[in-house]
């Protein structure tokens, strides 16, 4: 349910506020996991289209990027899956041929 909806249960009084925090906290868990793979995928659409020279610039940068945060991240979980997906990108350039940066 959306915070609107549920704000209105909780107004009624069919709901607790317990109720109320914990659904408002999924929604917006849904909402970050939603934005989070849209993002990845409007990446991977850029990455199609580009030239072989800038896919690898690309993929250099977002690998970078992804080390940097998962340095920066405080949740271990996290933290690693953000190395290893750096890892994968980093992998993927290898063997591509072309240029070199």
């Amino acid at each position: 349910m959306n915070p609107a909806k549920l704000a209105r249960l909780l107004a009624d009084g069919n709901i607790t506020q317990d109720e109320h925090d914990t659904g408002v906290a999924d929604w917006n868990a849904k909402q970050q996991a939603q934005d989070e793979a849209d993002s990845a995928q409007q990446f991977v659409d850029e990455v199609s289209k580009a030239p072989i020279a800038m896919k690898k610039k690309m993929i250099k940068e977002k690998s970078i990027d992804l080390r940097v945060e998962a340095a920066l991240c405080e949740d271990r979980f996290d933290a690693r899956q953000k190395q290893r997906k750096a890892s994968y990108l980093s992998n993927a350039l290898r063997g591509a041929g072309g240029m070199s940066f």
